[in-house]
């Protein structure tokens, strides 16, 4: 069974996440048309619809799990396209494509772009886990003032921790990159 804090501490971090990334995707539509395009997975005649499903169904994600009705169902289709998000990386990995931006996150507005790795792959694997464990029953308790304190410090935990996890990948991709043009 899950603590109510952690099934909070979930809730809340998916939210932000798939909000953040709806929003990011349909305030730079032509970017993230072209980052899907790049992918080459859908036929052409897709992409700009496909993009436009892709950012909407984030934010319907995002809200759903603020909302936290039917939270299997959030959890289940959360993981499901994280899944999707993961092939789709993987298959272009094993193409030898890595040079595409991953279209996963906020990196383009801080300057560089998330290159496709096999890390990317390892941390949606992690979001995979734990977008599935939100399927567990969740214990019979109420939340107190402590709890509360706590779930901000581990939103912020989880914040702080995600954007490391983006940076180092980021840098892993740069290093990389720089080692293959100088070899």
């Amino acid at each position: 069974m899950l603590d109510p804090l952690l099934i909070k501490l979930l809730s809340i971090s998916f939210a932000l996440l798939f909000l953040l990334a709806a929003v990011h995707k349909l305030t730079s539509l032509a970017t993230f048309r072209a980052t899907l395009a790049a992918y080459q997975l859908v036929p052409d005649v897709l992409v700009a619809p496909l993009s436009i499903c892709v950012a909407v169904f984030e934010g319907l994600l995002g809200v759903a799990w603020l909302a936290a009705w039917q939270m299997s169902a959030i959890a289940v289709a959360s993981a499901v396209l994280l899944a999707v998000y993961t092939a789709a990386i993987a298959v272009n990995l094993l193409r030898g494509r890595i040079h595409i931006d991953c279209g996963c996150g906020m990196a383009n507005s801080a300057g560089g772009d998330a290159m496709l790795s096999w890390g990317l792959v390892a941390r949606n694997a992690i979001m995979i886990a734990a977008a599935l464990a939100a399927t567990l029953p969740v214990a019979g308790r109420s939340m107190g003032a402590l709890d509360y304190v706590t779930l901000a410090a581990g939103l912020l935990t989880i914040v702080l921790l995600y954007a490391a996890a983006n940076q180092l990948l980021n840098n892993g991709a740069a290093i990389g990159s720089w080692r293959n043009r100088h070899d």
